[in-house]
Order: structure tokens, then C-alpha cells, then sequence
């Protein structure tokens, strides 16, 4: 679950921002990504409690590179859902005020977090690409 949205939302985000204009864009893909971030947590959540059971049942651990694999995904969806992501958010809300039109300072600044944003979300399905090998 975890890999498959985080690829959609890898695959939709660019698709978005090249067949609409960029205002009409950022409206679709704000509230999409928003979701996402939802639901990914909450696939980390279940990845927790999982190993939970595993550990309670007396389970034997899943290898040391999976663990390593899961452990960089779980610090790459923390970083991008609780830093960059509301960094994203607060600044989307200057990107589309008519009173007071962003600099093109913001404009970069809010183009790095968001590439930042799609690169984490990158990071995440290689790794999760990695770990489902390491299960097969």
C-alpha cells in the first residue's frame, strides 16, 4: 500500500503540472497530496503495529536490511509529512494571494520544498522497491 501511493502520487504530481496551468494545478494536487500524506502515515502505523505483533508473538525479526530499508522510509515520510510538507503548505497559501503577489524569492523557495517533497516521495518508493525485493 505504502509504495503503490506513493508511486501514484510520484506519477500524478508531474502529470498534473504539465496538462493544467499551474494555479489549476496547485488546486488538484494540494488537497491529492494532502491525502496521501494521510494515508501514508497511516500505512507507517501499520507497519508499527505489525512489528509489534511479530515481536509479541515471539516471531523471528524481519532481516537487518529490511529493517534498514523500512527505518529510512519511516524517517523519509516523517521528515516530508511533519517538516517539509507544512513548509509547503503555509507557503501555497502566499503562492495564490491576489493582494499581495509572491516574490519570485517565495516562488523558488516554495519550488525547492516542493521538489524536495517529490524526491523524498522518490526516495521512499525506491526503498520500498528495495524491500519488496528483499521479501520475494
Amino acid at each position: 500500500m505504502w509504495v503503490g501511493l506513493a508511486l501514484g502520487a510520484l506519477v500524478m504530481v508531474p502529470a498534473l503540472y504539465r496538462s493544467l496551468e499551474r494555479p489549476q494545478a496547485h488546486e488538484m494536487a494540494a488537497p491529492m497530496l494532502a491525502r496521501a500524506d494521510r494515508v501514508l502515515l497511516g500505512a507507517l502505523a501499520l507497519l508499527i503495529v505489525a512489528l509489534g505483533v511479530l515481536s509479541a508473538a515471539g516471531q523471528a525479526w524481519p532481516s537487518g536490511h529490511l529493517l534498514a530499508a523500512l527505518a529510512a522510509m519511516t524517517g523519509l515520510r516523517l521528515i516530508a509529512s511533519f517538516a517539509v510538507g507544512p513548509a509547503a503548505r503555509a507557503m501555497r497559501g502566499r503562492m495564490h494571494d491576489a493582494n499581495a503577489p509572491a516574490s519570485n524569492e517565495e516562488r523558488r523557495a516554495f519550488e525547492r520544498l516542493h521538489g524536495t517533497s517529490l524526491l523524498l516521495l522518490a526516495i521512499e518508493v525506491g526503498l520500498g522497491c528495495y524491500a519488496l525485493f528483499i521479501l520475494s
